[in-house]
């Protein structure tokens, strides 16, 4: 049973808690998955994908009933995964369709995982599928809108606890050090006084999310491409950005531009996306990818190209710092003891929701 205090108080019992199951996660991109079979461990559980002739992506158990050979080593006939070790044949709902040796079928049945594509991403369900249709799935209609913006990341896989990383989006207060050479070196000033800027805390369904607002509009308006800034002109920009974690594996980000008083015809918000999406691979390691949209930068390829090499290298500078921390935590012995922050208030917060939902699926603990 987890200590509910010593979980929010001491990360290393913190990232100890439960694997969550009964959410959707992300299990890859809709163009990994096609008519090869292909494994991905998920929540410590081994998962072969293939899509049928008639293009529905299957999501079964990667383990032969008989004698335990991975059917992502296997082949399709069909639409059946044909085992590559005796043979054995599985329908895409994980019935066993024939057995060479004998005339008779056993009653074994694969797990069969629902998923749903949405955007560019496959979701998987990795708990009670009875509970699937209740669990929540973002909505990401832009990432698809041809008037924006719009890239998502190939896979990072990251050697540490998708709670590590969980907590590093939740906090607004690292920017200026870990992301000097990314994010910090596009805006000159972001210094000691923006990350000291009041951060609130709404909540969202009774989730909450943390959030700062900057009003320096000199210092917002170095960070804004040239045809913004002939938009906006000597008008005041108030930015509000943050998130919110919607789920154990989805972060949902904004990062908003208000302008008071826009011109004629030009937008009051100008508006960026960020959204993260992590899944456990086992305890101590996870998948991460992420998307970002925005709707005032002309889509064409170079600005894309130019948008995501930047955002791809400052989530790159998270997953290296997340896995610094999971190889000391593993394998440092040294007894101390864990300070807190004024800073980590979005962290203990989204800890105790975390808590509230291993609370909710496994309620014996």
């Amino acid at each position: 049973m987890t200590d509910v205090i010593s979980a929010i108080r001491d990360t290393q019992t913190y990232i100890g808690i439960p694997l969550l199951h009964e959410h959707w996660y992300v299990a890859g991109l809709c163009e990994e998955f096609g008519r090869d079979l292909t494994s991905r461990t998920l929540l410590e559980k081994s998962v072969v994908f293939y899509r049928t002739e008639a293009g529905e992506l299957i999501a079964l158990q990667n383990r032969c009933l008989h004698r335990s050979f991975p059917l992502s080593e296997s082949k399709l006939q069909g639409d059946n995964i044909v085992c590559g070790y005796h043979g054995i044949e599985y329908s895409p709902e994980g019935e066993i369709q024939n057995v060479p040796c004998q005339t008779q079928c056993p009653s074994g049945k694969l797990r069969k995982y629902p998923i749903k594509e949405v955007g560019p991403f496959v979701f998987i369900w990795m708990g009670n599928p009875e509970n699937a249709e209740q669990g929540y799935i973002p909505e990401l209609p832009y990432l698809e809108n041809p008037q924006k913006v719009s890239f998502y990341g190939e896979e990072f896989l990251v050697d540490g606890s998708y709670l590590l990383l969980q907590e590093n989006l939740n906090d607004l207060t690292h920017f200026t050090h870990l992301h000097a050479n990314t994010f910090g070196a596009t805006v000159d000033s972001l210094d000691e006084s923006f990350i000291k800027l009041p951060l609130d805390f709404a909540e969202t369904n009774g989730i909450p999310g943390c959030y700062r607002t900057d009003d320096n509009s000199d210092r917002i308006k170095l960070g804004l491409p040239p045809e913004v800034l002939a938009e906006i002109g000597d008008r005041k920009v108030v930015n509000r950005n943050g998130g919110i974690t919607v789920s154990p594996g989805v972060w949902l980000g904004e990062n908003f531009f208000h302008v008071e008083d826009p011109a004629p015809g030009k937008p009051e918000t100008y508006k960026i996306y960020i959204n993260h999406y992590l899944t456990p691979k086992t305890h101590n390691s996870c998948h991460y990818w992420y998307s970002v949209t925005t709707d005032f930068i002309e889509p064409t390829p170079e600005n894309s190209a130019g948008m995501s090499a930047l955002f791809r290298a400052a989530f790159e500078e998270d997953v290296v710092a997340i896995n610094h921390m999971q190889k000391l935590l593993e394998e440092d012995t040294t007894d101390y003891k864990e300070i807190n922050v004024f800073g980590d208030k979005a962290g203990v917060l989204i800890r105790r929701k975390m808590l509230e939902w291993v609370a909710n699926e496994y309620p014996a603990n």
